[in-house]
């Protein structure tokens, strides 16, 4: 009976680990151009909360709140770049980014809240 619950409780942690772990879906692609796809989760694109624009191989993004700082991850999760913001505006060059994936996380200086991205570099 030990060995049942043992084994019940490890497959409950697992699980659970698996699905934290596992990145949000982005589903609402926001920006479409031949060299940049950005998308983010829905309800973001509702609360009108970022805007995106490309211009001579500058990302430029526009949010409502203030941005305190940001994360970029590559596409096997790992921390590529934490960097301060404390404006509303970013802008970073695409010259920064390789062809893939990219996962850019907006952490506001107003509340708790994470605004996630994600970047396809073609």
């Amino acid at each position: 009976m030990k060995n049942i619950y043992t084994i019940f409780f490890l497959s409950l942690f697992s699980s659970t680990a698996i699905f934290c772990a596992s990145n949000p879906i982005l589903d609402f692609v926001i920006f479409d151009h031949e060299k940049v796809e950005i998308a983010v989760e829905n309800d973001d694109v509702q609360n009108n909360r970022v805007s995106v624009r490309l211009f001579q191989d500058i990302l430029s993004f526009k949010t409502v709140d203030k941005i305190k700082y940001i994360q970029v991850y590559n596409d096997q999760n790992k921390l590529l770049y934490q960097i301060p913001i404390l404006s509303n505006k970013l802008e970073i060059s695409k010259g920064l980014f390789e062809t893939g994936l990219y996962k850019l996380n907006f952490y506001f200086s107003e509340n708790v809240d994470v605004l996630s991205t994600q970047i396809k570099i073609k």
